[in-house]
């Protein structure tokens, strides 16, 4: 089992609770059946090469977004789904980054909706995945190494 995937139930799960105050279970991958409405990703930029990529549905972004920014659900906006994607994606790349020999650094994150193109966020071959549920509905963390 890589690295990557032991690290990741654990250090999602305490992302999810230090950010958003909720809990979260993870899922069997064949479980997930979210169609994913916005995709988050960060590279992981040193020695070695890797992509974190955050995948979930509208409901999901929604909710993270007004916990985040402490506003009504009905108040969100476009703009502050990709804040709180980004934010997410941004934490989970750093806590993960260690896992890899040498220093890293993170790039920025991307974050992309359903009718984008999210080809260029995937890099690489992927290493570890998980499914996870939550109060209002499932997402994926995983991680790709490879170059550019």
């Amino acid at each position: 089992m890589h690295a990557f995937q032991r690290a990741l139930v654990p250090a999602i799960s305490d992302i999810w609770w230090s950010m958003l105050s909720n809990r979260i279970v993870e899922l069997p991958m064949q479980a997930y059946d979210e169609v994913p409405f916005v995709v988050g990703g960060v590279r992981l930029i040193g020695n070695a090469q890797a992509t974190v990529v955050f995948s979930c549905g509208e409901r999901l972004a929604r909710e993270a977004a007004a916990s985040m920014f402490d506003i009504s659900v009905a108040d969100v906006s476009d703009a502050e789904i990709r804040d709180a994607v980004a934010e997410l994606t941004n934490v989970a790349a750093g806590n993960l980054k260690g896992l890899l020999p040498g220093a890293h650094g993170l790039s920025l994150p991307t974050v992309v909706n359903r009718n984008e193109q999210r080809a260029h966020l995937v890099r690489g071959q992927p290493v570890a995945q998980c499914a996870f549920a939550s109060h209002a509905g499932a997402f994926t963390v995983a991680v790709y190494e490879g170059p550019e």
